[in-house]
C-alpha cells in the first residue's frame, strides 16, 4: 500500500479529521467514529455500548430500531478496547444518509430498557464464569499476568460489586456524552468526497466545543528481571506452557525486515527451527511456536515469547529442548531458504484491499509510521541472510531471562524440576482475571 495515494485526509465540520478511500468495487459502505478513549479511560464504556445493542429511541421501540436498519440494508455496531471507542454504521450506500440519521437518534436519545439492562448484567457474570472453563482463556490470562502483572488493561474491569451497583441510566450517560469528544471519520465507500462531507456535516451530531478523550489509566508493563514460574491449576492431562521475556526494548523501525525475517526462520510456521525441532524431531509437542512481538503502539514495548502444548510429564523436557534451541539455534542454509521464501510469499499473495486499507494505516499510525511495513519486509527481505538473523538471535535472543507461564494440573506435575526454572508463585483464576 502507499497511503498517500490509497488514502485522502480532509476535515469535516468543527475540523474533525477525516480518513477517505473511495470505493470503485460496489454500493457498500463503511462509516466509523473512532474516539481515541476506551476502557483504559472508562472501565464501563465497553459496557455502555453493549448496552446500546438493545435500546430504542423516544420515537422507536429497540425491535423498530432493528427493523428500520433492516429495511435500509444497514447495520450499525460499537466496539471498544483499552484505547478505543470505534461507532461503525456500514450498508447500502443509497440509503447510508437514512441510515446515519437513525443512529445519531439512537446515539442522541437512546431510552432506558429496564430488561435488558438486567440480562446485560447477568449475562456479563456469566461470561466471566464461563470464561475461567476454557483453558485457552485461563492460559491467555495467565501469559498477560506475566507481560502486565497483577494491574493490566484486561483486568481492568468492574468488579462485581461495581456491576451491581450500576443502573441503566450510569450507562445512557456514556452514551449520550460522546458526541462531546474529539474523533476521527473514516469512510470506505462510493460516495464523492463532496457529497459525503455534506451527509456528514449535515447529520453528525457534535458539540459546539468538542474536549479531548478523557485520559486513560496507565499500566506498567513487567520487565523481565529474574527468572521466575506462573502457575495456575487447570485439570487435564495436557499443559499449555510459555516463556515470556520483557527488556523493555522499545520499537524501531530498522528492525521491522530482520525481526519478520527471524520470527519466519525460527518460530513461523512448519518449517521453522521450532516446528522441527519441538515437533517432528523431539516429539515433545502438539504445537509449539516462538517470536519477537513488535508492540502495537508506541508506548508499549518488544517480547520474546515461546508457546507449547504437550503432555504433563514432558514438562521438563519441554523447556529444556526450548532453551537448547533459542540459546544455541541451530543453522540451516536450507531451512532459511524456506523461510524466506515464505515469508516472500505471503507478502506476494497477501491483499489488503477496501476498507482494510484505512484500518492498516491506523495501525501504522499507532507506531509512528506513515507507510506499509510490508513494503519494508518485502524490500529488504530478499538481501537479508542466515548471518543476519544469527546476528540478531546473539543480539536480541541469546541468554534471557524467562517467566515461565504453566497452566495445567497440579497432581500430575513435576514441581521439584519447575522450581529449577525460578521462584514458583501459585495464581488463583481471580488473581489472573481480575474478578
Amino acid at each position: 500500500m502507499d497511503f498517500s495515494k490509497d488514502l485522502e485526509k480532509f476535515n469535516a465540520k468543527k475540523d474533525i479529521p477525516v480518513i477517505y478511500k473511495r470505493n470503485t468495487e460496489n454500493e457498500r459502505f463503511e462509516l466509523s467514529y473512532i474516539f481515541e478513549m476506551g476502557t483504559n479511560s472508562d472501565k464501563a464504556l465497553g459496557l455502555a455500548f453493549s448496552y446500546l445493542r438493545f435500546l430504542g429511541t423516544s420515537k422507536y421501540t429497540p425491535e423498530q430500531i432493528q427493523s428500520e436498519f433492516y429495511k435500509l440494508a444497514c447495520s450499525f455496531s460499537v466496539s471498544s478496547s483499552p484505547e478505543r471507542v470505534t461507532v461503525s454504521l456500514s450498508g447500502l450506500s443509497q440509503n447510508m444518509e437514512r441510515a446515519l440519521v437513525l443512529l445519531e437518534e439512537l446515539l442522541s436519545d437512546p431510552q432506558v430498557n429496564e430488561v435488558a439492562f438486567a440480562n446485560l448484567i447477568r449475562d456479563t457474570e456469566n461470561n466471566r464464569r464461563n470464561a475461567k472453563l476454557e483453558l485457552q482463556n485461563v492460559f491467555n490470562m495467565l501469559r498477560n499476568y506475566a507481560v502486565w502483572g497483577r494491574r493490566s488493561p484486561q483486568t481492568n474491569v468492574l468488579s462485581s460489586a461495581e456491576l451491581r451497583a450500576l443502573r441503566p441510566q450510569n450507562l445512557i450517560t456514556r452514551i449520550t456524552d460522546l458526541h462531546k469528544y474529539q474523533r476521527r471519520i473514516t469512510y470506505y465507500g462510493p460516495h464523492e468526497k463532496t457529497e459525503f462531507l455534506r451527509i456528514i456535516n449535515d447529520h453528525h451530531r457534535v458539540s459546539e466545543i468538542l474536549q479531548p478523550p478523557i485520559p486513560p489509566q496507565r499500566f506498567e508493563e513487567q520487565m523481565t528481571r529474574e527468572n521466575g514460574v506462573l502457575f495456575v491449576h487447570y485439570p487435564g492431562t495436557q499443559i499449555n506452557f510459555a516463556m515470556i521475556s520483557k527488556r523493555g526494548e522499545r520499537f524501531d523501525e530498522k528492525k521491522i525486515p530482520i525481526v519478520a525475517m527471524y520470527n519466519s526462520y525460527f518460530g513461523g510456521g512448519m518449517g521453522s527451527i521450532v516446528f522441527q525441532e519441538m515437533r517432528e524431531v523431539r516429539g515433545l509437542a502438539y504445537s509449539a511456536s516462538a517470536n519477537f512481538v513488535t508492540p502495537p503502539r508506541l508506548d508499549q514495548t518488544y517480547r520474546f515469547q515461546t508457546f507449547i502444548a504437550t503432555q504433563n510429564d514432558k514438562m521438563d523436557d519441554a523447556v529444556q529442548a526450548f532453551h537448547d534451541i533459542i540459546n544455541n539455534m541451530p543453522e540451516s542454509e536450507n531451512v532459511f531458504d524456506v523461510a524466506r521464501e515464505n515469508l516472500l510469499t505471503n507478502l506476494r499473495t497477501q491483499r489488503i484491499t477496501r476498507g482494510q486499507v484505512i484500518s492498516s494505516y491506523i495501525a501504522a499510525q499507532d507506531l509512528g509510521l506513515n507507510y506499509d511495513r510490508n513494503r519494508v519486509i518485502f524490500e529488504n527481505a530478499q538481501n537479508l541472510t542466515l548471518t543476519d538473523v544469527i546476528n540478531f538471535q546473539q543480539e536480541h535472543i541469546r541468554n534471557r531471562r524467562y517467566t515461565y507461564c504453566i497452566a495445567g494440573d497440579k497432581d500430575d506435575l513435576d514441581f521439584r524440576a519447575m522450581a529449577t526454572y525460578g521462584r514458583i508463585q501459585r495464581l488463583t483464576l481471580t488473581d489472573i482475571f481480575g474478578y
